[in-house]
């Protein structure tokens, strides 16, 4: 959403398609996606966490928030429950 209120912002400045999307393009490398996972069942089976440490989450009802920022993802921070996940992502 924030590309296209961007994107409007340059084209009202007098910017061209081709300034924009360079602009857009630097942006998108700089810029963080912040998510949580309902459950740590992909993250086990895609091998990025052990299944003792899915099982030993899913008892302590632990959620990760996962940051995207270009093409890479990492941990972001590790919280007990939903609305600590929500939290975090508002925080950061």
């Amino acid at each position: 959403y924030q590309s296209v209120v961007d994107a409007l912002a340059l084209r009202d400045a007098g910017k061209s398609a081709v300034e924009i999307k360079e602009v857009l393009e630097a942006e998108k490398l700089e810029s963080s996606i912040y998510i949580t996972l309902e459950t740590l069942k992909y993250l086990k089976k895609g091998g990025r966490i052990t299944p003792a440490a899915a099982a030993i989450g899913t008892v302590l009802n632990l959620k990760p928030v996962l940051q995207i920022q270009g093409e890479k993802l990492d941990a972001y921070a590790k919280v007990r429950g939903k609305k600590q996940a929500k939290r975090a992502m508002l925080k950061a």
